[in-house]
């Protein structure tokens, strides 16, 4: 049988279907990239990545149009499979993943309580897509919520399950139409080299009262600077992150969808759906505000 491609090219925008425009390029195999692997995975992964990457370049291409930017050389299949199980560190991304829960447990708990008083559903279902370890998921003791996680990782899979998460198989997925309330993206898209099945996907499952909460690494320095290219962790890391956005590109390919960021009234909604007033929440006005129009960690809903 022959053997699928490890590397998928990508020469056109996947949200205005426009050809991208080149601005960076480098061989994989020079010392810049040979430095920052070594750091980042270890001298010996660093090796056996360099050798699969010898005839490939990083290009990095941009759409004037709606300023996506994004890795023409993208790693899919057994490429892709070998660098998310093999040669990215599970043992640091789960003590990352558990400083995350320990510090931030509470206030992710009382953000989505927040939104769900607003929903002003006796009972909501929420879906952690991308849930990794579980940090934000695991945080959440809502009595009037069913927590449901998809992730890809059956290490990280069979983690989930012990907490008493829902754990869909993505396998085995028969998701329902109009099945969940809230759907939570956090770190997801930048790494997907099929954002086409993923939003349409999304689109299929949300109620018509959805709220998306979508979180990707803000590519507006590279955007701005696209002659000014740092090869490090960021919007741009070599592999990992195959797509770097801005405000402006995030809410092009959601409305591209029938999506839309929420407005100001509704982010205030949220607030005012309290019995209560707290220092907190108001905080939680004020980020989302600011978020929704200035940055790369935005709520949705459906036109």
């Amino acid at each position: 049988m022959p053997q699928k491609k490890e590397i998928l090219k990508v020469k056109n925008c996947v949200i205005c279907n426009k050809k991208g425009k080149l601005f960076f390029r480098e061989k994989y195999t020079d010392k810049i990239f040979k430095d920052f692997f070594s750091n980042f995975y270890g001298k010996s992964k660093s090796k056996s990545l360099i050798k699969r990457l010898k005839k490939i370049n990083f290009e990095l291409l941009k759409c004037n149009s709606c300023e996506f930017v994004w890795q023409k050389n993208q790693p899919i299949n057994s490429f892709a499979n070998n660098l998310y199980s093999k040669i990215i560190d599970d043992k640091k991304s789960f003590l990352k993943s558990k400083k995350i829960f320990r510090e931030n447990r509470n206030k992710f708990n009382n953000e989505l309580n927040l939104i769900c008083n607003s929903l002003k559903k006796k009972r909501l279902k929420v879906l952690d897509y991308g849930a990794g370890w579980g940090a934000w998921i695991r945080s959440i003791k809502l009595e009037n919520v069913n927590l449901y996680a998809y992730e890809l990782s059956n290490k990280r899979n069979r983690f989930l399950k012990k907490f008493n998460i829902n754990v869909l198989d993505y396998k085995k997925i028969k998701l329902k139409k109009n099945e969940f309330d809230y759907i939570r993206l956090e770190q997801v898209l930048e790494h997907l080299p099929d954002l086409d099945k993923c939003l349409k996907l999304i689109k299929i499952i949300s109620t018509k009262d959805i709220i998306i909460d979508i979180s990707v690494p803000n590519g507006k320095k590279n955007i701005l600077n696209p002659h000014i290219v740092n090869i490090q962790k960021g919007p741009i890391q070599p592999l990992e992150h195959i797509n770097c956005f801005s405000n402006k590109s995030l809410k092009k390919l959601f409305a591209n969808y029938g999506f839309r960021s929420i407005s100001i009234f509704e982010l205030f909604k949220f607030y005012l759906s309290n019995s209560f007033f707290q220092v907190s929440s108001f905080k939680f006005l004020i980020k989302n505000i600011v978020q929704n129009y200035f940055s790369t960690s935005i709520k949705f809903k459906l036109k």
